[in-house]
């Protein structure tokens, strides 16, 4: 197994990452909603989990081969997309990145790395889960670092 796709804050999901080409995408809405994309000559499906018509979505990412990279672009319905993609993510979803796209199209915000076995199906509470903790440590972050913004503003009065 490759190394985990990157994915960098700022990034829309559709290429995560400044290194990372879009090769295809397979379904559209207003974005790309999946498609496969290359970083360092490792080819990836990416697709909106949740959110796709929000101004916050849930992204995964998983490696595939070129074969699979195929079966997934040449899907002639919703259903063999769906289930194609299925069968080739199982056991692959790597990462999670939740995206806004709000008037400013901020893009990625947050990534989490993922437990491989969540492949794609209907719960995606493993992926909400990894997000969720993942919040709470940028929070913790952020509060133990104004603190001691706070404590230093103070010491120099």
């Amino acid at each position: 197994m490759t190394d985990r796709i990157r994915v960098s804050v700022g990034s829309p999901p559709w290429r995560p990452d400044p290194e990372t080409s879009l090769d295809k995408v397979i379904q559209r809405g207003t974005i790309p909603l999946v498609g496969i994309v290359s970083q360092h000559d490792v080819k990836y499906v990416f697709w909106c989990a949740i959110g796709h018509a929000s101004e916050a979505n849930l992204w995964l990412y998983a490696h595939v081969t070129e074969d699979s990279a195929e079966r997934l672009s040449s899907a002639k319905t919703q259903e063999e997309l769906v289930s194609i993609l299925r069968e080739v993510t199982s056991g692959r979803a790597e990462i999670v990145a939740l995206a806004l796209n709000d008037d400013k199209e901020r893009g990625i915000v947050l990534t989490a790395p993922l437990d491989p076995a969540l492949g794609f199906g209907e719960d995606l509470s493993p992926a909400a889960a990894a997000i969720s903790a993942r919040v709470q440590e940028v929070t913790h972050a952020a509060e133990v670092t104004a603190g001691q913004s706070e404590r230093v503003l103070a010491s120099t009065a």
